[in-house]
């Protein structure tokens, strides 16, 4: 973003310091001038922007991205740029570009430097593969997976946590570039892992082995968190393997579940981790990206902000 405009932005938001707030705000502003700056008739009302989540701020679950394709999505409609029903439009692949070149835009207000990837799984679901310069492609023999999804609570910057590898990397580069080549190792392994369509029990021995490589390595480079790793000694106590997620240093962890782990060690292990103060979320990964819904009249709202998440998912 341009620095005079930034600084005009800065004026019309009445939040102090960065806060995710603030931050949010200064993306929505952002957004709001570069499509009314290139949309074929310019807005002349004002509206009403109501934003709901279920999902923990600057936990690592990509929160910041799922916001972004939302309040992309949301003003591209509003302009006209895209129909509501774009997911069953003929030209639907290029109405997602769209929403994912303006949500990645939101993304560099927010974060500075992002990959890419978050913002990308959340417009178009499922699951994806990236590499810088070769953009995303779908992840070929993509398996649903069991998750658990565990919130330390400890607040962390991502722009901070990457800037310390940054400096690590430039501090001790002989040392530090082997790390980040095993790590990419690990994500192509992983890739090539799912590619075999083999059965779910070999896809989860790989897939455990290199969760903890993964993990060791992001320790090593100094992103994980005193309660990261209490996390990952609470799940080892039933065989589970987990690894931090996002950004590190605080925020989630996730944790790989077997098929056939029964329920009642699932309920184990979650009134461990809550008795340390965590709250845990069940799921799986994969599902749909971006998509919209017109509300009735009596869907005001009041109504929205007092929903259920449950109520919320029908419509989708």
């Amino acid at each position: 973003m341009p620095t005079e405009l930034k600084a005009r932005l800065d004026q019309l938001i009445e939040l102090e310091g960065e806060t995710s707030q603030s931050q949010a705000t200064l993306a929505f502003l952002y957004l709001l001038v570069i499509m009314d700056s290139k949309c074929k008739q310019p807005l002349e009302h004002g509206f009403t922007l109501c934003v709901r989540s279920f999902l923990p701020v600057g936990a690592g679950l990509g929160s910041s991205a799922s916001y972004s394709v939302a309040l992309s999505t949301a003003l591209l409609i509003l302009i006209g740029e895209i129909p509501t029903d774009f997911n069953q439009h003929k030209h639907r692949e290029s109405y997602l570009e769209k929403i994912n070149a303006y949500a990645f835009k939101a993304e560099e207000v927010i974060h500075g430097n992002p990959s890419g990837v978050d913002n990308a799984v959340a417009t178009y679901g499922g699951a994806k593969t990236f590499m810088r310069g070769q953009g995303f492609k779908t992840l070929e023999g993509f398996q649903s997976l069991r998750l658990l999804l565990t919130n330390t609570k400890v607040p962390r910057s991502t722009n901070a946590l990457v800037a310390g590898v940054g400096a690590m990397r430039k501090t001790y580069p002989l040392i530090i570039e082997p790390m980040l080549e095993s790590m990419n190792a690990i994500a192509l392994h992983c890739r090539d892992a799912f590619k075999k369509s083999q059965d779910k029990s070999a896809l989860m021995d790989e897939l455990e082995d290199l969760v903890g490589l993964n993990h060791c390595l992001l320790e090593g480079l100094g992103v994980s968190h005193p309660s990261l790793e209490k996390v990952r000694l609470i799940t080892a106590k039933f065989g589970l393997k987990t690894k931090l997620t996002g950004a590190g240093g605080g925020g989630c962890a996730v944790t790989f579940i077997r098929d056939d782990v029964p329920q009642d060690v699932i309920d184990n292990v979650l009134n461990q981790l809550k008795q340390e103060n965590f709250d845990c979320y069940q799921t799986n990964v994969g599902g749909t990206g971006a998509d919209a819904v017109t509300l009735s009249k009596d869907e005001t709202k009041t109504w929205l902000l007092e929903a259920n998440r449950d109520t919320l998912e029908q419509y989708f």
